[in-house]
């Protein structure tokens, strides 16, 4: 396991499950970037959206045969909660955290995660309520992942209990004036977790490694941000206005959530990073 956690603080408390829209869950970076289109996976009638960091559920309950109709309608919402509530914990549980590790493997290490989790879960926001024709209730539910009360903070995936291999190339002394990286991801069969990392080519870990990451915006923003084309991904702050596009060469790890570049580029962000900080600011952008 390449990134377990090394636990500093406990959970926030989290908030009533009161119904809300769905833009009060979002992070900040992500209301901002409304308008690009979302990167998204859909398992059934979970949709994990790791452009804003939320994953949102919908469950659904069928009134039964007995009973007056407030107290048919009242099964039926039980029903859909804990239907809702039910896959919310499944999917959860099956998130990828980085390329060779899920949040199950997290809470089976340590008994406090476990609890912890799954308190998020129970505690998981309510957004709407639907009363279908037939009888029918559907639940919609959401759970954040980037937060300091989300699923980020709980785990704080980009902590290392042991370093991984560091990369061994030089710096390239003349990067450019770049503001940001895009890695250009498309065709590899990326998928998306909350804290993937780039590799070289001729190995190492080029990030996340041992970079300085400013905690409180890795919790709240992600390691990385996720877009489905470059132009979406430049109109987006993160990168700022003169981003470097790199093209990734394939895909690591069981659950191929991390992505290698070439030596040239490699240098080229170790340059980046001696003369900007730009990596420890987490200033990356995938396009999936």
């Amino acid at each position: 396991m390449r990134t377990m956690l090394a636990r500093t603080c406990l959970l926030a408390s989290l908030a009533s499950p009161a119904l809300i829209s769905p833009a009060a869950l979002l992070p900040a970076l992500a209301q901002s970037d409304m308008k690009t289109q979302q990167v998204t996976e859909t398992r059934g009638s979970v949709t994990i959206n790791w452009t804003e960091g939320l994953i949102q559920v919908t469950g659904s309950g069928s009134p039964p045969d007995r009973g007056n109709l407030h107290q048919r309608r009242l099964m039926a919402e039980r029903q859909a909660l804990t239907d809702a509530f039910r896959q919310l914990a499944e999917v959860t549980q099956s998130l990828r955290v980085d390329a060779e590790t899920l949040v199950r493997d997290y809470t089976l290490e340590s008994p406090m995660l476990k609890e912890q989790v799954s308190n998020l879960v129970k505690n998981a926001q309510r957004l709407d309520t639907r009363y279908l024709d037939n009888g029918t209730i559907e639940v919609d539910l959401a759970l954040k992942l980037y937060n300091s009360s989300g699923l980020n903070g709980i785990l704080q995936p980009q902590k290392h209990i042991v370093p991984p291999p560091p990369v061994t190339l030089e710096a390239d002394p003349q990067p450019g004036d770049y503001t940001g990286v895009i890695v250009d991801c498309r065709g590899l069969g990326l998928e998306a977790a909350l804290s993937p990392a780039i590799l070289a080519q001729s190995g190492g870990e080029l990030y996340l490694s041992e970079l300085p990451f400013d905690p409180d915006y890795v919790i709240n923003q992600g390691i990385v941000g996720y877009a489905h084309s470059l132009s979406q991904a430049r109109q987006n702050r993160r990168v700022g206005s003169k981003p470097l596009i790199i093209k990734g060469l394939s895909t690591s790890g069981a659950y191929r959530a991390d992505v290698i570049i070439s030596d040239i580029d490699t240098r080229r962000l170790l340059g980046l990073e001696a003369q900007g900080k730009v990596l420890s600011q987490a200033k990356v952008i995938f396009v999936l």
